[in-house]
């Protein structure tokens, strides 16, 4: 945080909000960074080394700590990892592998697109849900394309 004015507060949407600001003359704003966080979001490892580094720094207030409690309970503080790391769930794995021509097409896709989709997969709160949408993934990449 050297050279940046880091903010947490709360905010009118029961989260709070991180702001961070570069107190050089030469930025002029520029590297903003303005995150809001609820119940509902989720949380990259970048947004929690920026709660670590605001929190080393003294700048974290109740509200943004209580975010971050209300995060680890409810399992958002870390339901992005196995996204981040591409680690496939078990439940796709057995039906990619099931589809030679799934799991080529699978493993030929960007990064970014296989985070996306294991993000769909991930965020179902219901089996039936996750279960279609694994669905909907290998039968889209066995004709070479993306579920979502």
């Amino acid at each position: 945080l050297d050279g940046t004015l880091a903010l947490a507060f709360p905010g009118c949407d029961r989260g709070f909000y991180l702001v961070a600001l570069p107190t050089d003359d030469e930025s002029c704003g520029h590297g903003l960074v303005y995150l809001s966080h609820d119940d509902g979001k989720t949380w990259t490892r970048l947004n929690r080394q920026r709660v670590d580094d605001m929190a080393s720094a003294g700048l974290m207030t109740p509200a943004g700590w209580a975010a971050v409690e209300v995060a680890k309970a409810n399992g958002w503080w870390t339901i992005l990892d196995p996204v981040e790391d591409l680690v496939e769930p078990d439940a796709l794995r057995a039906a990619l592998d099931a589809v030679p021509a799934a799991r080529a097409a699978w493993d030929g896709f960007p990064p970014s697109a296989r985070k996306q989709m294991l993000w769909w997969v991930v965020s179902a709160v219901k089996d039936a849900t996750k279960a279609r949408r694994i669905a909907t993934i290998v039968e889209k990449a066995a004709e070479g394309g993306r579920a979502v």
